[in-house]
């Protein structure tokens, strides 16, 4: 199995990561990755932009508090819009597609270092849209069991990446252009006086 753009570094650090998913089969759905060893999940974790801010010590500290890795194949769902789970993921290789039920309209497009679910996670609420792999896919679960194992410093660094994502998530919408009226109704004629 060849992963494809994965973004790492080294040859070696991708065989690393070949190795321990090797066995998948297409079609089965996201599976979680048991045979990563504690060396390669730090190797991981070093390698993505949403860690960068957390010291040795609370990668460690991560690893250590039973870190759950998944990987999903090519087109595969790694979120179903409208199911109830309440963890949410952080893109370690690998792209991913967001998506609506019923529309083929791509929302957004996700690289190594993002993360989604978000939303349900916070509000305990179904999800709001699908997530679908482009390739193969390695995330980091982070759910209530994770976080609360870990120390306040620790979980405060994670509620700050989701604070940072929700701010410009806000800042975007607020500078998208707005509609007028008559944008809405692209039918009918503007008013005129007559």
């Amino acid at each position: 199995m060849i992963i494809k753009n994965a973004g790492w570094a080294t040859l070696n650090e991708r065989l690393i990561l070949e190795g321990a998913i090797t066995g998948l089969r297409a079609g089965l759905g996201m599976k979680k990755i048991n045979s990563l060893t504690r060396g390669k999940m730090l190797i991981i974790l070093n390698k993505v932009p949403f860690f960068k801010e957390f010291s040795s010590f609370e990668r460690e500290r991560i690893v250590d508090n039973n870190a759950a890795f998944y990987v999903a194949n090519e087109d595969e769902f790694i979120i179903e819009q409208g199911t109830l789970d309440t963890a949410f993921y952080i893109l370690m290789s690998g792209t991913a597609r967001v998506v609506l039920d019923g529309r083929n309209e791509i929302l957004a497009e996700m690289h190594p270092g993002e993360f989604f679910g978000e939303i349900a996670f916070i509000q305990n609420v179904p999800r709001s849209s699908h997530v679908i792999a482009n390739e193969t896919c390695i995330m980091l679960k982070v759910d209530r069991r994770l976080l609360g194992a870990l120390n306040s410093d620790i979980r405060e660094k994670f509620k700050d990446q989701i604070i940072y994502k929700l701010a410009n998530m806000i800042t975007k919408n607020n500078e998208a252009p707005k509609e007028t009226p008559s944008q809405n109704r692209p039918n009918q004629a503007p008013f005129q006086e007559t």
